[in-house]
C-alpha cells in the first residue's frame, strides 16, 4: 500500500483499517523507533511513543487534506508526538509550538559542564553534546532536519521527509543552523587558548 492508500484505508471499515495499520507498522515502525531513540527517547519509551504515534495517525486520518505528501503528513505526526513527549517530560515548555524561548541562558541546568577536572577537549566535547541534546529537546523538528542534512541526505530527500518544497527546505535549514548557534554559544569560550 502507498502512504495515501494507508491513510484512505484508515478511514474505511474495520477490515481495511486493520490492513492499513499492518502496512503502517511494516513501512514505518523501525524507522520511527530509530528516529525516537536518536532524539533521546529510551527504548521502552520509544515503543510507547511509537504506539501513541500510530494511534494518533489512525485517529487523525479523516482530517488528512492531501496538502503535501502523505509521507510528510505521517512524519509530521511523529515529530509532533516526539515534541509533546519531550515537552511533557521536561515539564517546562509552553504549548506554543515553535515559540519556545530561544534564551538558552535561562536554562543553565541543561548546559552545565562536568567538573573542572576534565581536560579542555573533554569540556568542549561535553559542552557541545549538552548543547546538541538540549537543542533536540527544544526544537525536535529543527534537530531532525539538521540530522538528515549532516547525514548527507539530498535536499530533495530532506524536503520530502519534512514536508516542504526544496526551496523552503534550504531556507529552513539555514534558520535551523542559526537557532543551533545559540545553543552552542556557551562552548565558544572553551575554544580560546588560556593566556
Amino acid at each position: 500500500m502507498t502512504d495515501s492508500e494507508i491513510i484512505a484505508a484508515l478511514c474505511r471499515g474495520k477490515r481495511e483499517q486493520q490492513l492499513a495499520i499492518k502496512n503502517l507498522y511494516e513501512q514505518y515502525a523501525s524507522r520511527m523507533l530509530r528516529y525516537f531513540v536518536h532524539h533521546g527517547v529510551s527504548g521502552e519509551d520509544a515503543q510507547d511513543l511509537l504506539q501513541e504515534t500510530i494511534l494518533k495517525i489512525y485517529r487523525s486520518a479523516s482530517g488528512y487534506t492531501e496538502q503535501g505528501t502523505a509521507r510528510a503528513w505521517i512524519w509530521t505526526i511523529a515529530r509532533n508526538c516526539l515534541y509533546d513527549y519531550h515537552r511533557h517530560r521536561a515539564g517546562r515548555f509552553e504549548q506554543a509550538g515553535d515559540q519556545v524561548s530561544d534564551d538558552v541562558a535561562s536554562q543553565p541546568d541543561r548546559l552545565e559542564l562536568r567538573p573542572e577536572s576534565l581536560t579542555e577537549s573533554d569540556e568542549l566535547r561535553d559542552c557541545v553534546a549538552n548543547g546538541l541534546e538540549y537543542f533536540g529537546r527544544v526544537w525536535p523538528e529543527s534537530a531532525y532536519a539538521l540530522t538528515l542534512w549532516v547525514e548527507g541526505y539530498t535536499m530533495s530527500d530532506i524536503s520530502e521527509q519534512i514536508g516542504r518544497t526544496v526551496r523552503a527546505t534550504t531556507e529552513y535549514l539555514s534558520q535551523c543552523r542559526r537557532k543551533l548557534k545559540d545553543f552552542l554559544q556557551p562552548c565558544l569560550s572553551l575554544l580560546t587558548d588560556p593566556v
